[in-house]
């Protein structure tokens, strides 16, 4: 059957369902737009298991990706390049695919110490760190889809380190990833206050402009991306080293420098619905 591309004389509109076809199977009946309750999260750079470990070069296990300059850091979260940010992924360990956000603290600075995560769970630890120097946290929710559209919700991490170098500053941060009629928004709000525990700031409180990191909206009629608010931090700064694109039904956030063995490989994290 994935020979067909075309039935002769019968309208797209009359053609309802191809029995014992999954809806993933077809590629495209040219002059055909894909059913919108057919669209789910299809695949992203990372998963539940690369964001912590990273990804690889030609699929080889014994060797995590890393980035052509820079400090050549490995392509995973908890990592240099990624200080600071929100990473996007796709979790699809559950019944249905998600879509997550891990938020990276000051990745790379040995004399932070993680503290606790309120909402939301610590990364898992990468191979050869620490659960003290993993200053990464993951929402425990994440963006599903329904009936052709994503569900509108929040989804929250309010997690805490300490910053030895500045004489134990506690930072609490709170971090929302939201979906509100297809737009999808990360917002982080970041606390600090001199040797002491804080409370954190509510997830109400952190859906604001001002706090706003990225936001990018998808298009249910075409399966395209439009990109608000673009994110432009490389290594904790918003230099615009980084930036953002979109093909059809793809977002990608893509970094300075290309990934070591490829001249075309930049991708900082990627999402896709299809």
């Amino acid at each position: 059957m994935a020979d067909y591309t075309k039935i002769d004389g019968v309208a797209a509109a009359s053609i309802v369902k191809v029995v014992g076809v999954a809806a993933a199977s077809i590629t495209k009946v040219t002059g055909v737009t894909k059913p919108s309750g057919d669209y789910d999260w299809a695949s992203s750079l990372f998963d539940e298991d690369t964001i912590t470990d990273g990804t690889n070069w030609i699929d080889d296990a014994a060797s995590v990706d890393h980035f052509d300059g820079g400090g050549s850091y490995p392509r995973r979260a908890n990592s240099y390049p990624y200080k600071n940010t929100a990473i996007p992924f796709i979790d699809t360990s559950g019944s249905s695919p998600a879509l997550k956000l891990v938020h990276v603290g000051h990745a790379g600075d040995g004399n932070d110490d993680f503290n606790e995560c309120d909402t939301g769970s610590q990364l898992a630890v990468a191979t050869g760190q620490t659960a003290n120097n993993t200053l990464a946290c993951v929402t425990s929710t994440g963006i599903e889809f329904s009936g052709g559209d994503m569900v509108d919700g929040d989804h929250v991490i309010k997690w805490q380190f300490k910053h030895d170098a500045k004489s134990d500053t506690y930072y609490s941060i709170t971090v929302v990833l939201n979906c509100t009629s297809n737009v999808v928004t990360a917002y982080v709000r970041w606390k600090n206050n001199g040797a002491s525990y804080q409370s954190y700031y509510s997830a109400t409180s952190a859906k604001d402009a001002a706090y706003q990191v990225w936001q990018i909206t998808w298009d249910n009629s075409t399966n395209t991306w439009t990109i608000d608010d673009e994110d432009v931090m490389w290594e904790g700064a918003n230099t615009g080293a980084a930036s953002m694109s979109t093909t059809g039904g793809t977002v990608t956030k893509n970094g300075p420098y290309d990934i070591v063995g490829s001249a075309t490989d930049d991708k900082m994290w990627e999402i896709t619905v299809g």
